[in-house]
């Protein structure tokens, strides 16, 4: 007997006809929105549109410059975390040890 006939052929998973009952209804899980990539995501978004902002109204006032480097420092604060994350998993630097 060869290995093929000796194995069992799988049944086929039936295509539903109705709906899914209401107790198997899968719910989205907690978002934590105080995260490390969310904190990215918002801050070069943020970057970015201002970027295109400026570009687009070719504005030099004041208050145009006070909000870049108000998005840049945000900006600069999640590139450094990025940066410092990367340096430690390269075993560049050691993390600091966890407060009590």
């Amino acid at each position: 007997m060869s290995a093929t006939s000796k194995r069992r052929r799988r049944k086929s998973n039936p295509v539903p006809t109705t709906a899914a009952p209401e107790t198997a209804v899968r719910q989205l899980p907690e978002w934590r929105w105080r995260t490390f990539p969310v904190f990215f995501a918002l801050a070069a978004g943020m970057f970015l549109g201002l970027q295109l902002g400026v570009v687009v109204s070719a504005a030099s006032s004041t208050v145009s410059i006070v909000v870049f480097i108000a998005v840049a420092v945000v900006l600069g604060l999640a590139l450094s975390r990025l940066t410092t994350r990367w340096l430690i998993e390269r075993r560049w630097i050691k993390p600091r040890p966890k407060r009590k």
